[in-house]
């Protein structure tokens, strides 16, 4: 599959590339930003300084307003390079998750809304646990994903991954979700190997006044509520507080004992934002969540009948503050200090019980040391204290443990021909508990041949740090039912870092404002990656750092605005993975099966006057052959009414082809599945 689709796949780009270089002529002349792009790539992550050319900082409807930006092309981007920039000049395959795209899909949680990502492969599990990663290697606990919220790094230590059942933010406040696919560990850090996925919520000063939604409906969506008031001073300082809950209904399943997984979930917090005159800019913000759900466990037990189907009422609790504070000093020069504590817990009791409690700091320093050059350093450092009380199905020796993270990077944009040809050269150096020492640079070239077209090349290398289960697990599966015969798995001590070099390429452009499109390809090489070997016996086997694996892939987007009343979007993944050196069926099966060799989203938007909205959408998701997943394809609609200017009703359809399907299975954690269910609900929105 792979030797006959790559080939073709990087040809059509060479030819689509050489093709579209004419592509000026087809429409108007416009810059990727305004004549003063500089100003553009100045300004710290969070705070961008205003002036007369293109504000990052204005909102996102605002932005697209403005004559001098291409349209597809003038979405700004922070999260690559830490700084704004727009996708037309970012070096690497980039997606923005906008609030419009949001409120049009329908989504209620993170993982739904993440979808409509190209390269993202979210599957759930049951209804509060998901699979997600980005470009393969996905599982219950997918490693080579780094998410943060605002800055708050919600990766775990424990088993890797993202616990996504904690990640709930109110929809409505979300700015931009940036979506990364290819490594980002020199801005972020280790573990950002395949991507990284950034929420950035808005500022308190963009969601003034009362927001209240309420809705609820059939099968998985029961009800919801939602609540956030906002407030200033007029004088730099602004703020909002709010509070959302709500419960879902049980996945599907065959045997109707084993869907006891509902969701409810409570959540509030606040934000505070001052910004006393153009220098100066302080956040504060912090959450605290309490969400509870069932589950079925297949777990060993040490006495008669030795297993059994455990069915936990799982607990997660979690709480977080984040404090931030940066300095714009010119268009050149600009600092920024953030620290946060997260606390937060994860019980499955009896089975497990995970607690974990990170504190994190994080500075960068931007400067234009000369001419064309775009300078930006920091240090970051991080510390997760875990506790862990286990059973023998699962534990962890010891329970209590220490995990740090020390780094420091840097990375200079330099400008080898105006507005036409950047490199790109940074590394970061960071020393890790289980990793210890790991240099991760990148090497980046951009050249825009038109002021509608984008090409970018990028090497990079990023490792993914060990994780505790895979260091000191001590875990044990029954393997002949009915009798006292486990087998053992353990952690081990010796284990070292997984080390990808990876190869990209990518093409955009925007021949006229009503199209855009966006190719990239990749060739991952991956060395050091987790599979087990025995030891002691036949019975006992070890996490070892024996595989291999080369991945091959890419991702097309396109959008297309018919006329003012319709929009069409598209994209299509392709993923390919050959692994040498896995000796465990299990492991391997995982590795090359777990994730789809094709993906396929498609989005259709009517606008019917000023008032009425439809979105009809379509995701096709190919087999997952390694854990025995078949393909499915998912529709789903949304009817969106204006009643008045602050009060919008709105009906959502999901999986409307089916009355249930299988998204993923767990196959090493023992978690089983639940299919997700036909649902629909009504929703009423009404801002004062």
């Amino acid at each position: 599959m792979v030797k006959s689709l790559f080939p073709h796949f990087f040809l059509s780009l060479v030819l689509v590339v050489g093709a579209c270089t004419t592509a000026q002529s087809l429409g108007q002349e416009a810059s990727l930003t305004s004549p003063d792009s500089d100003q553009a790539r100045s300004a710290s992550t969070t705070s961008p300084p205003a002036g007369n050319g293109l504000n990052l900082d204005m909102k996102l409807e605002d932005l697209a307003k403005q004559d001098v930006l291409v349209p597809g092309l003038s979405t700004p981007v922070t999260t690559v390079e830490r700084q704004p920039s727009t996708i037309g000049r970012t070096p690497a395959a980039v997606f923005v998750i906008t609030p419009e795209m949001i409120r049009r899909s329908g989504a209620r949680s993170v993982p739904d809304v993440l979808r409509m990502a190209p390269g993202v492969d979210v599957a759930r599990i049951n209804a509060f646990t998901w699979a997600i990663s980005i470009r393969g290697f996905n599982s219950r606990y997918a490693s080579k994903l780094l998410v943060q919220i605002d800055g708050r790094i919600v990766y775990n230590t424990q088993f890797g991954g993202v616990y996504w059942s904690q990640q709930d933010v109110v929809l409505e406040d979300v700015e931009r979700i940036e979506v990364i696919r290819g490594p980002g560990t020199t801005m972020w850090g280790s573990n950002a190997v395949n991507g990284v996925i950034n929420i950035i919520t808005k500022k308190a000063g963009d969601t003034q006044g009362a927001l209240v939604q309420s809705g609820g409906g059939g099968q998985e969506q029961q009800d919801f509520n939602t609540f956030r008031y906002g407030s200033g001073n007029g004088c730099g300082l602004n703020w909002r507080v709010y509070g959302q809950q709500f419960d879902r209904d049980a996945g599907w399943s065959p045997n109707p004992a084993l869907a006891n997984d509902a969701w409810h979930m409570q959540h509030g917090g606040f934000r505070l934002d001052y910004a006393p005159n153009d220098v100066d800019t302080l956040t504060l913000q912090g959450d605290l969540m309490n969400g509870k759900g069932g589950e079925s466990v297949n777990a060993a037990i040490p006495t008669p009948p030795f297993s059994e189907i455990a069915q936990p009422t799982d607990g997660f609790p979690a709480g977080n503050i984040l404090l931030r504070y940066g300095q714009v000093f010119d268009k050149q020069t600009s600092w920024q200090i953030q620290t946060y504590y997260d606390h937060a817990t994860y019980s499955e009791l009896p089975l497990l019980s995970n607690t974990r409690d990170t504190w994190d700091i994080d500075l960068q320093y931007q400067f234009s040391p000369a001419d064309c050059h775009d300078v930006i350093v920091g240090a970051n450092y991080r510390r997760t204290q875990d506790d862990i009380p286990g059973s023998f199905y699962q534990a962890f020796v010891p329970v209590q443990f220490l995990t740090q993270w020390a780094s420091v990077f840097a990375q200079d944009t330099i400008e080898l021909e105006q507005d036409r040809w950047y490199f790109t050269l940074g590394c970061r150096l960071e020393y890790n508990t289980f990793g210890k020492f790991q240099p991760e640079p990148t090497a980046r070239l951009l050249f825009l041949p038109s002021d509608r077209q984008s090409m970018w090349v990028a090497v990079s290398r990023a490792a993914r740090n060990p994780t505790r289960a895979e260091e000191d697990l001590n875990s044990h599966i029954n393997v002949v039912p009915g009798a006292p015969v486990f087998l053992n798995v353990l952690g081990n001590p010796d284990a070292v870092a997984e080390d990808l070099v990876a190869y990209e390429v990518g093409y955009r452009a925007a021949p006229t404002d009503n199209f855009s499109w966006d190719i990239a390809g990749y060739i991952n090489d991956y060395r050091n990656e987790f599979g087990t070997q025995p030891v002691a016996g036949p019975l006992t086997i070890q996490f070892a750092n024996n595989i291999a694996a080369r991945s091959y892939g890419g991702e097309v987007t396109a959008t297309y605005q018919c006329n003012p009343c319709w929009r069409l979007f598209g994209s299509y993944s392709l993923f390919e993975i050959n692994v040498q050196g896995a000796t465990d069926p299990i492991i391997a099966a995982i590795l090359t099966g777990a994730s789809p060799n094709n993906e396929i989203y498609l989005r259709s938007s009517w606008d019917f006057g000023r008032n009425v909205q439809w979105d009809l959408i379509g995701r096709y998701v190919d087999s997952l052959t390694g854990i025995g997943v078949p393909s499915y394809f998912q529709l789903d609609t949304r009817i969106g009414w204006q009643l008045t200017k602050n009060m919008e009703v709105s009906f959502v359809g999901q999986n409307l082809l089916d009355g249930h399907h299988l998204e993923f299975i767990d196959t090493l954690g023992g978690l089983i599945s639940t299919e997700v269910k036909r649902s629909w609900y009504g929703m009423l929105t009404c801002r004062f």
